[in-house]
């Protein structure tokens, strides 16, 4: 292993906490979301606001919002509205710099999980970015 590359690793693992699987920058780079290792999306506040099932985003009525590919957060019409830590999926748009971590709030306790409604056909990958930010999508400007 390169040594850029062991640094990167390093560095990749101060970003991320134990139970954290990835966090979710806006366009701006500045940090929104946390994806937790049981598939929970919470705001960096700690409000729970959806879930991962597989691939598809879900909001916590179950509706299906987006897709989370390669580190990537898409929205249905397949346009960016949020990228991880190092995101790995194309075609992406030019991507911001990423601003320093504050403090990570609280995580409040996961709400009931409902059944998720179907999956809509996942559409071609776009280079621009949404007119979403990633806790709008979640809110309910997504549908």
């Amino acid at each position: 292993m390169r040594k850029w590359a062991k640094k990167e690793k390093r560095l990749l693992r101060l970003e991320l906490e134990a139970n954290e699987q990835d966090i979710i920058y806006d366009r701006f780079g500045a940090v929104r979301l946390r994806i937790l290792d049981n598939n929970q999306v919470i705001t960096w506040a700690g409000q729970h606001i959806g879930y991962l099932a597989g691939n598809a985003l879900h909001n916590n009525t179950g509706q299906h919002i987006g897709w989370y590919e390669g580190g990537v957060i898409r929205d249905l019409a397949g346009f960016v509205v949020g990228f991880g830590v190092s995101p790995t999926d194309s075609p992406l748009p030019y991507l911001p710099y990423k601003q320093y971590l504050p403090y990570r709030g609280y995580v409040q306790y996961a709400p009931y999980r409902p059944y998720s409604s179907y999956l809509h056909y996942k559409p071609y990958k776009m280079f621009g970015w949404s007119s979403l930010d990633p806790v709008t999508l979640f809110k309910g400007a997504g549908k």
